[in-house]
């Protein structure tokens, strides 16, 4: 699960690192995950938000080597879904954020440089506490 650099996500299936297809959806797919620790995609998310106070955007929390943020509103037909826990450089360009992961692999969001470096802080800052889980 740690070689997971980016989730894209769609309405029935998702792609894991632009070469992975899995028919499935995004939260049937982490709950599968999830289940064996006795929570859920939505039990993280209604902790984390508990204990963080965020509102919108919340990082999910799967283990120490996975914790993915979306860019986007989580009800969203489209998502993509970012490990922060890869992430070894966030830069930005004329019109794109450029992540940077873990074995010189990147991702070009269509998003901010601001907006997408607040995702991941918000993200590593749950590793750092991940003794709640």
């Amino acid at each position: 699960m740690n070689n997971i650099n980016y989730i894209k996500a769609y309405s029935n299936k998702i792609i894991i690192n632009d070469n992975e297809v899995i028919n499935q959806n995004i939260n049937i797919y982490l709950d599968n995950i999830l289940i064996h620790q006795l929570t859920t995609v939505y039990g993280r998310v209604d902790a984390i938000k508990n204990l963080y106070g965020y509102k919108k955007l919340v990082p999910i929390y799967i283990n120490s080597q996975l914790i993915l943020f979306p860019i986007s509103n989580l009800k969203e037909y489209e998502n993509i879904y970012i490990n922060a826990c890869n992430i070894i450089r966030i830069t930005e360009n004329k019109s794109n954020t450029i992540i940077e992961f873990i074995g010189n692999k990147k991702i070009y969001i269509k998003k901010s440089y601001l907006q997408i470096n607040k995702y991941y802080q918000r993200a590593i800052s749950i590793n750092h506490n991940s003794w709640f889980f």
